[in-house]
């Protein structure tokens, strides 16, 4: 069974109105979606390590890890890419999938060719917890 994450903003927008209106939008969620979507925010349970290499035909290549820090492993899980100028203001976005499953409290590297810029952010954007995931978990 698999247990769909949104994107982080929209999990934002449900925490924050969680947060805002009180217990009673909470219950219209059920306890367990709640502490999901809380608990992807805050803290995050996927994070990023990366750097970025100027390409010989152009561009520059991002390469680097998916950290889970959930006790679940994480499924179809996009990055958010903003290419950053030098006064770090966004200059243009691009979205990528992580090929690989990402086990529990482990890693998966990624490897994307980016538009060349002064600097990027790197964000993970939505995946999938795989409940009920066969082996160890660990």
């Amino acid at each position: 069974m698999l247990r769909t994450v949104g994107s982080l903003i929209a999990l934002t927008a449900v925490t924050a109105m969680a947060l805002t209106t009180g217990p009673s939008a909470a219950t219209a969620q059920s306890s367990d979606e709640a502490l999901t979507a809380a608990a992807w925010v805050t803290p995050p349970y996927l994070r990023v390590e990366y750097q970025a290499q100027p390409r010989a035909r152009g561009g520059s290549e991002l390469t680097g890890y998916v950290y889970n820090d959930f006790g679940q492993p994480a499924n179809n899980v996009w990055l958010e890419i903003t290419e950053l100028d030098q006064a770090g203001q966004p200059i243009g976005q691009i979205t990528r999938r992580v090929d690989e499953l990402i086990p529990p409290m482990g890693r998966a590297y990624f490897d994307v060719r980016v538009p060349t810029s002064a600097s990027y952010q790197v964000v993970p954007q939505a995946g999938e917890f795989v409940e009920g995931f066969g082996g160890n978990g660990g």
